[in-house]
């Protein structure tokens, strides 16, 4: 079951949902405001570090430190 991230035409509310199937998406109502058939938005996904939205891709954010987990294990 995939969780869809929608936005309230209503009240502009962001949120994710849990849908059994792609049909019901058009079915989900905002938990701020109770708007029935909020918008579904398209999904960041991060792939190789790569942030990328429907082919679009950019760099990801300098974190400052260099590494293979972020810094964080011992092969610096």
């Amino acid at each position: 079951m995939p969780i869809y991230e929608f936005v309230c035409p209503s009240c502009s509310a962001e949120f994710e949902e849990l849908v059994r199937r792609s049909t019901d998406a058009a079915d989900v109502a905002c938990p701020r405001c109770g708007q029935p058939h909020a918008t579904k938005q398209l999904s960041r996904i991060r792939i190789n570090g790569l942030a990328t939205t429907s082919g679009y891709t950019e760099a990801p954010a300098a974190s400052g430190s260099s590494g293979c987990c972020g810094g964080a294990c011992s092969l610096e």
